[in-house]
């Protein structure tokens, strides 16, 4: 094994455990701190029982060097990342009070687990030579908790805490550096979009002292962790399909807001490099909704998914899949209304509701506007699935169906 492989491993592995983690993982709230401090100091008493004791070597003054240059970096970058990361007062946590009074210098210890000589595997040759470095971390160790007290009192005369929230603000690239742009657009940018809220129903006339609907971005990296990308410095971008209906701008940091308008629908698209999602909005007049607006049957096409038959005398819950076929994201709520020559026994199951109600010619919310439930709006490509709940006789095959798909603000 090769030194400036075993170096190179050791600073990366050094970096990303103590300055890429979010700093509130270390805290007591998730226990962090304390697991790599239990694998770190396990793994260095296993490698002083296991190490060779043939060759009585001692490092060189290089190796010693880098030791402690690496482990006074780690330490100090790992206390002080640690510190800005509580929500409360320093030290809060019973957690990294015991860090601090016993562990104070772990971070030092794990160059001390990588570096090897050449020739050496993962098993070191010499005992003494392990002792040497592990005494020359924990010294450096010592030296990077003091450093890092006197970098503290730097920041906090710096008062950077006017613009904590924003991804430049020095105390959230400290804190969440996964959240900068540079990091999103190394990690290729967010693989799903996840805006809030997703559905916005406002009235016109505004309030006079109505404030801008604030919108919130979540980003999925890599599909394994999230962040906040709500700010155009990260990359998003929101577009209106109306801007009479509603129009998009920023505050004075970036950050995406809402401004409902005039009465109609429209679509707000929630873009980052290749990440798509929609926001539904409906500005309605104070003196009433709207009628039924559109009959959009052509642009979708629905099919069955499954049948839940529970017995020749009760409804079947049956469940339909409507496809969005066209070229453009679709607005919600979507109504399928049922016509059938068979038999005028249909009934659904609503999205707006659990009540289960028979009519002679039955609709169903199959794409609803209530963002507790579901997205409002249906991007081109996707899907949407629905329930309705039909006579025994009517599920032996459904072509006997025939829907029209109403896009409408209330009930056709």
């Amino acid at each position: 094994m090769r030194p400036v492989w075993t170096l190179t491993l050791a600073i990366v592995l050094g970096l990303v455990v103590t300055g890429l983690i979010d700093a509130s993982w270390y805290t007591a709230e998730h226990g962090g701190a304390g697991w790599l401090v239990g694998i770190v100091i396990l793994a260095l008493v296993v490698l002083l029982i296991l190490a060779r004791t043939e060759e009585a070597e001692i490092p060189s003054v290089r190796e010693v060097v880098f030791i402690a240059i690496a482990g006074m970096v780690l330490t100090t970058l790992f206390w002080f990342r640690a510190r800005a990361g509580l929500s409360g007062g320093w030290l809060s946590g019973i957690e990294l009070t015991l860090l601090a009074m016993f562990a104070w210098a772990w971070p030092a210890l794990i160059p001390v687990l990588l570096y090897r000589r050449s020739g050496e595997g993962w098993r070191p040759k010499s005992r003494r030579r392990l002792i040497w470095l592990t005494g020359t971390a924990l010294l450096a160790g010592a030296f990077g908790w003091v450093f890092h007290l006197a970098l503290w009192d730097v920041y906090e005369d710096a008062g950077d805490r006017q613009r904590v929230a924003h991804p430049l603000s020095l105390h959230q690239v400290i804190t969440r550096p996964t959240q900068t742009p540079t990091a999103i657009a190394a990690l290729g940018g967010p693989r799903t979009l996840s805006p809030q809220p997703i559905g916005i129903i406002a009235t016109h006339p505004a309030a006079p002292d109505q404030d801008p609907i604030d919108v919130n971005v979540t980003g999925n990296l890599l599909g394994m962790f999230s962040r906040d990308v709500s700010w155009t410095v990260q990359g998003t971008r929101l577009q209106s399909s109306d801007p009479r209906v509603i129009e998009t701008d920023t505050d004075e940091n970036g950050r995406w807001r809402l401004h409902p308008g005039l009465p109609g629908p429209a679509i707000v698209t929630v873009a980052n490099r290749r990440a798509q999602a929609y926001i539904g909005v409906w500005v309605t007049n104070r003196h009433g909704r709207y009628a039924p607006f559109e009959v959009i049957t052509d642009s979708f096409r629905i099919e069955p998914v499954s049948v839940d038959k529970r017995g020749d005398e009760v409804f079947h819950r049956q469940t339909l899949r409507l496809h969005n076929e066209s070229d453009q994201p679709v607005l919600g709520p979507i109504y399928a209304v049922f016509h059938t020559s068979d038999s005028p026994r249909v009934a659904f199951r609503s999205a707006r509701s659990t009540r289960i109600e028979p009519t002679g010619k039955p609709w169903v919310e199959a794409l609803g506007p209530s963002p507790g439930n579901r997205a409002p709006v249906i991007g081109p490509g996707q899907a949407v699935d629905f329930e309705i709940l039909v006579a025994p006789e009517l599920t032996r095959e459904w072509l006997h169906f025939n829907v029209d798909l109403i896009q409408a603000f209330d009930p056709p």
